[in-house]
């Protein structure tokens, strides 16, 4: 059964109200500018703003996966895209049309699309938003020689804009550093998220971690 885009489009939205987010009202755009396709390089207008805008990654680049294909990159295993629509008109011609009669004139068109972002897409280099860097400190000498040293770490990977553990996937996600107040404060939000990744390990069927009597799961996606 063919989907309809304008549900869709009003049931993503619905959800990020849901989540407490605002899609017209994302804190990043000031920071790192409107979504945009990398392969292009022109920016997303019209709804395709609010939708990918409410996702909140740190970077605006986003790309289909033949674009990240072409590009010589690919899209990491295990992710998952997000919608955009593309919309226009176009001119179909009446069977009269081919005896130098006039057409039938213009219609509009509406298809729905999955872009992934650039943090989900290997083997591109993408550029970085200007924005200060976060410097390394030797108070963190010890914060990176731990995550150095861990067994089995987890793929960690920058560019979303708020972090979490992927259980699915095995891998944490965090804004990049530059956008952390401190080193410090970077750190203390990473190893939040791996503790989430060794309760995956030490609880693998999905019991959740207590905290004060009650389940706690918070940023844990499947």
């Amino acid at each position: 059964m063919k989907q309809d885009i304008y549900e869709l489009v009003t049931n993503r939205i619905i959800t990020r109200l849901e989540q407490g987010v605002v899609p017209w009202k994302s804190p990043y755009f000031s920071k790192v500018g409107f979504p945009r396709n990398f392969s292009s390089q022109q920016p997303y207008h019209g709804i395709n703003v609010f939708l990918l805008g409410s996702l909140r990654f740190t970077s605006p680049y986003f790309l289909t996966y033949i674009q990240a294909k072409e590009l010589g990159g690919n899209v990491r295993k295990g992710e998952h895209g997000f919608l955009v629509v593309k919309y226009g008109t176009y001119t179909k011609e009446s069977d009269a049309a081919s005896n130098n009669e006039p057409a039938d004139g213009q219609r509009r068109y509406l298809r729905a699309y999955t872009v992934f972002h650039a943090s989900q897409i290997e083997g591109i280099s993408f550029p970085q938003a200007e924005t200060p860097q976060l410097t390394a400190t030797a108070a963190c000498d010890r914060a990176r020689e731990l995550v150095a040293g861990m067994p089995k770490v987890p793929g960690i990977f920058e560019g979303t804009a708020i972090p979490c553990y992927r259980r699915k996937t095995d891998s944490v996600h965090m804004p990049e550093r530059r956008f952390f107040t401190s080193e410090e404060a970077y750190y203390s939000t990473l190893f939040h998220e791996l503790t989430h990744n060794a309760a995956a390990r030490i609880m693998p069927h999905g019991r959740p971690m207590w905290r004060n009597g009650r389940p706690f799961s918070h940023a844990v996606s499947a």
